[in-house]
């Protein structure tokens, strides 16, 4: 593979363009979510003696590379294209993958990567693009009204090389080539000729000086660029000047971020009081030379590489996003409070479509963007930011941005307005939530699911899911208002939706595509709605003659999800319990603040109502195990882990410590009253919290409830969601300390604890407590509760006879099969009611005839488009106020059924569609197309000298109606698919790779190239080669030739070697595969 880009020629990027305009696309984005200007005239802007129609643009970076990029940007909004950085260097190695957007950005220094004369043509091309699409696009007889910013870099002697010098001349005075580029292109667009199109592309300029530029440098090259050139001059700042404590203070302290910022940024970047000075005299420059001069803030923040993904080698990598938006907007406020007012200023750090009004309210103008479109839906995202804008402005009955300005900022100067309007902001954006480093979520969307060349798409919530529930489908239903559509397609996988709508950890959520787009969907929450909507919807077995009997251990989610799916199919299913009622834990110690007893009996008489027999208080031994062998064909031990774990240490017996299996069913039952004031809890997990919190309910308002846990919160095992309720419920949390001993001592219990600090991870990815020595203290309790874990006592067989197949769930015991607890200790809920599912699907002998249901087509490409373009965060559940939860009511409601559907409609549907590689390349490397399903039969031939023959056959299949290749001439291999791609693999990698040009072709392996026809493929430096003459394909390589039909049934074949070979087709197949179905793409129709 090659990093390297190959541009387009002006012909063949605009042949592309109109191709694809025919079938209402560019790029493959559809036309209908452009941004159309006509519309919005009262975004303008003035900038250096021009209109821009808007005050919005994209960063110099790899946004504004390719022409194409710069192209997409504009037709998005962009309107302040601030080109990438060009400097005398232009053959640069640059670290591979240099790009880490998963929440806050990091990059590797990433200088441009073409050479300058390249550069320049790309910029050309750009330029005359643009102003043909304005016209053919939008009919826009007036100027497309945009900048390009010319960021050039690093010092003075570079800036003042011939190479460089060339450049700005060109594109200063670009007549003579925009002329023959026009003559180009004018058989394919003969209106090109009518249209004005400026020679002078650029008269500004962005100085992006390298970390550690002297001051007197930076005035050199600005004055130099001012003076000679007469160029409108930008000097971008590095986010250093705010001050060392500060930043500090902000980044780590208020945000929360663990991110290191070497004191040698400060050491050597550009002062304060220096800054003050430069700005100062360059102001007096510009006016002299009648040329405007402009701040830009922020450069990215130079950090030590950590916790990133990017090389290792690399030792100092630079923060973007989100993180950066606090200190920039502060350093912001600080330059322009100390300079009254006065500055000019461009801003690019974080900015998205939720702040963008805001900085542009505190005239930071024009605001550019870069992290925020590394990010799913990439380009689209822009014209959200104008809407937004435009939506603030019409609050503030303005007309113009001056007006929204003054409006906000409640002044008629706009300078006080703007002033004003920044302060009260760098104030907001520090304490806001939105910027803060969220230490529980772990948001990569990566799942274990193999990424393969062709057919990838799968919805990365199903595959989280330990059930494999189809939400994609029931939330498309719900959306759709066919709530028992929707609770029949729950029903098909969940046998208990009434429970799992309201206790089961929800995984899936943590695995929605719309993390990295606004918020997860509130999947669960979805679910509970549509249980308790259908809740009286009668379900029915399916009619069998088979009659074969089942018994169950256990009435747990594991026992009950057998049961379940083995009397949908006509089983007879006798479940056999030890205690009075069904359900297990979350009948019997889950607190009913979270779960409520209509939920529980709801999915219970689901499954009775199947014809299920409970059999109760029915504690299973030796002997009547071996009864149950003779009676019943099969049987699935479902036994319930309900036994708490022991603290093996002493005076854990004592009276008043409980485990919190005893204490939590005792107090469900209301067999005990427990008296106590001051209450320990030992333990992180979720039953913890679920001791904890219903000890604070028993211990009332004066009483005092603390978790007592060996590592910090952010390791906690439990959902975040009850680490958060923890806190709205004022229990205490002593972090890092672990129990040694319990005494008594004058009826109170007395706990002996150690102090821990953090050591090096272990297999579960949390760092490993380790033990302060000699750090022990003691703590007075009246009640303890250890809640460390819970493990299963199984009476009638030695659990290492119980040896399972993971898949089947089948125990070395004939008919025998084990799931839930009983093979895994305690574990989640809904991974108990999976194994009780497989196990059921094993007796059926993996035949599940649960109501077939027929699916249908929820979504389209340009509905994706237009989905992904528009973020919109999804409303959750309020929980009833922290005042009034002194008793068992449960703690959230219900969605009401408007804000049920709302979510619901938020889903992508990411199992019909992806397409996320393709929004995240800012490059366009990888492209989607459309497929018919294909199956092939393909021969293993035999090749012996001249004899060939046929002695097996293989198949080649495609299943998706929508599949991605990637264009190697424009990947980079930035990496920044891999970090957005929901499976283990890369996509930049693992994609088919075609070649638009030759040059490409020839300098890379493994890659497709069209040429006149006929289809090549290059792997391992031998070419193959695949062509249609009008009647038949012909195949040929360096060992055979082959003839067939488009069903791939081969009609001829000769050998070309003289070698004993065996050969599967399967790869020639898959060559046919990609000629009928890109014979027609526009991208190689311009070949």
């Amino acid at each position: 593979m090659s990093d390297k880009l190959y541009t387009l020629p002006i012909e063949k990027l605009v042949r592309i363009i109109l191709d694809g305009y025919k079938e209402g696309k560019i790029f493959g984005y559809y036309k209908e979510l452009f941004f159309n200007a006509i519309d919005h005239t009262k975004l303008k802007m003035m900038r250096y003696g021009q209109i821009l129609d808007t005050p919005l643009g994209v960063a110099a970076g790899p946004h504004t590379q390719l022409s194409q990029n710069i192209i997409i940007s504009w037709l998005f909004g962009a309107r302040y294209i601030e080109l990438k950085t060009v400097q005398t260097l232009d053959e640069l190695e640059i670290t591979k993958p240099c790009i880490d957007m998963q929440d806050e950005g990091y990059n590797c220094e990433w200088s441009q990567e073409l050479k300058l004369e390249k550069s320049l043509d790309e910029y050309i091309n750009a330029w005359i693009t643009i102003h043909l699409l304005n016209d053919l696009v939008f009919q826009n007889p007036q100027s497309p009204n945009l900048i390009f910013n010319v960021s050039v870099g690093y010092d003075l002697n570079g800036i003042k090389s011939e190479a460089v010098k060339k450049f700005l001349n060109g594109m200063n005075n670009a007549s003579s080539r925009i002329e023959e580029k026009i003559y180009k292109i004018a058989k394919m667009y003969p209106r090109i000729s009518e249209i004005n199109i400026p020679s002078t592309i650029s008269d500004n300029v962005t100085l992006s000086t390298m970390h550690g530029c002297p001051p007197e440098e930076i005035e050199k090259i600005a004055t130099h660029l001012m003076e000679d050139w007469k160029f409108h001059t930008t000097i971008k700042l590095n986010p250093t000047l705010l001050g060392v404590d500060k930043l500090r203070w902000i980044l780590n302290k208020k945000l929360n971020y663990d991110v290191e910022v070497p004191d040698s940024a400060f050491d050597h970047d550009l002062k304060y009081d220096d800054a003050k000075v430069l700005i100062k005299r360059l102001t007096e420059c510009s006016i002299k030379n009648e040329v405007e001069f402009n701040l830009k803030l922020t450069n990215t923040l130079e950090t030590n590489n950590q916790n990133t993904s990017l090389p290792g080698n690399e030792k100092v990598v630079y923060l973007s996003g989100k993180a950066l938006h606090p200190i920039s907007v502060n350093l912001a406020y600080k330059l322009q409070n100390e300079f009254d007012g006065e500055l000019d200023v461009s801003f690019s750090a974080g900015v998205d479509a939720f702040n963008f009004a805001d900085v542009v309210s505190c005239n930071l103008k024009p605001a550019t963007v870069c992290s925020d479109l590394l990010k799913p839906g990439g380009y689209s995202r822009l014209k959200q930011y104008l809407s937004s804008l435009s939506t603030e402005m019409e609050k503030y009955s303005s007309n113009t941005i001056d007006e929204f300005i003054k409006a906000k900022g409640n002044s008629s100067n706009i300078k006080e307005a703007a002033l004003h309007n920044l302060k009260k902001y760098s104030e907001e954006v520090v304490e806001s939530a939105k910027y803060k480093k969220n230490m529980f979520f772990k948001n990569s969307i990566k799942t274990k699911r193999k990424l393969t060349p062709l057919d990838c798409i799968g919805a990365p919530c199903v595959e989280t899911c330990a059930i494999k529930q189809d939400i994609p489908d029931y939330l498309f239903q719900t959306a759709n208002k066919n709530f028992e559509e929707a609770y029949k397609i729950i029903l098909n996988e969940n046998p208990l939706p009434g429970i799992t709508g309201m206790v089961c950890d929800h995984l899936c959520e943590s695995k929605c595509t719309r993390m990295n787009i606004d918020n997860s969907i509130a999947i669960r929450d979805v679910k509970r709605f549509i249980a308790e909507s259908n809740s009286t919807i009668p379900i029915t077995a399916i009619e069998s003659k088979d009659k074969t009997k089942v018994a169950i251990i256990g009435a747990g989610p594991s026992g009950l999800s057998a049961a379940y799916f083995l009397a949908m199919n006509g089983f007879q299913v006798s479940v056999y319990e030890t205690k009075s009622f069904a359900g297990g834990m979350a009948s019997g110690a889950i607190p009913s603040f979270r779960i409520s007893e209509e939920a529980i009996q709801s999915d219970i008489n689901n499954i009775k109502f199947l014809g299920v027999r409970f059999f109760f208080n029915q504690k299973i031994d030796k002997a009547e195990f071996e009864t149950l062998q003779k009676d019943y064909e099969y049987i699935y031990i479902a036994v319930g882990a309900q036994k708490g774990k022991k603290l093996n240490i002493e005076g854990e017996d004592l009276p008043g410590v409980f485990d919190q299996i005893t204490f939590l069913s005792k107090v469900h039952e209301q067999k005990e009253r427990f008296k106590g004031k001051q209450i320990a809890i030992i333990g992180g997990g979720n039953s913890a919290i679920d001791a904890a919190r219903t000890a604070k309910r028993l211990a009332g308002l004066d009483g005092s409830v603390t978790i007592v846990y060996r590592r910090t919160k952010y390791e906690m095992p439990a959902d975040r969601d009850e680490i958060k309720a923890l806190e709205e419920e004022n229990i205490g949390l002593i972090e890092l300390t672990a129990p040694e001993n319990i005494k008594q001592i004058d009826n109170r219990l007395v706990l002996t604890c150690k102090k821990m600090k953090l050591g090096e991870p272990d297999s579960s990815g949390r760092r490993r407590p380790v033990i302060i020595q000699n750090s022990e203290y003691d703590m007075e309790y009246d009640i303890i509760i250890s809640a460390i874990g819970q493990h299963v006592e199984l009476d009638f067989i030695a659990e290492d006879e119980l040896t399972i197949d993971e898949k089947s769930k089948k125990t070395d015991i004939k008919n025998v099969f084990a799931g839930g607890d009983a093979i895994r200790g305690a574990d989640t809920l809904i991974n108990a009611i999976a194994d009780g599912k497989k196990a059921a699907l094993s007796i059926l002998k993996n035949h599940i005839a649960a109501s077939s249901l027929s699916k249908q087509t929820k979504i389209d490409v340009k509905e994706h488009q237009l989905k992904l373009s528009n973020r919109k965060y999804g409303k959750r559940i309020t929980a009833i106020s922290p005042d009034m939860r002194d008793g068992f009511e449960l703690v959230h409601p219900v969605y009401e059924l408007d804000e049920a559907v709302a979510e619901a409609a938020r889903c992508l549907y990411c199992d019909e569609i992806c397409n996320i590689c393709f929004s995240v390349c800012p490059n366009f490397a990888n492209t989607y197309y459309e497929t018919l399903p294909r199956k092939f039969n393909c021969p293993i031939l035999s090749i012996d000298k001249e004899k060939v023959k046929v002695v097996a056959y293989s198949q080649f299949v495609t299943n998706q109606k929508y599949q991605i290749i990637n264009i190697a001439d424009f990947c980079n291999e930035c990496g920044n698919c891999d970090t957005f791609c929901p499976t283990s693999g890369a996509p930049y990698k693992t994609k088919p790779r075609f070649a638009l040009s030759k040059d490409c072709f020839e300098a890379d392996d493994n890659i497709y190239f069209w040429n006149n026809s006929v289809l090549h493929l290059k792997k391992n430096g031998v070419v193959r080669k695949l062509l249609f003459n009008g009647t038949i394909f012909i195949y040929s390589d360096d060992q055979i030739e082959l003839t067939f039909n488009e069903e791939f049934i081969i009609c001829g074949m000769e050998s070309l070697t003289n070698e004993k070979i065996e050969i599967d087709t399967s790869e020639t197949a898959e060559m046919l595969f990609y000629y009928i179905n890109l014979k027609n793409n526009h991208l190689f129709n311009a070949n």
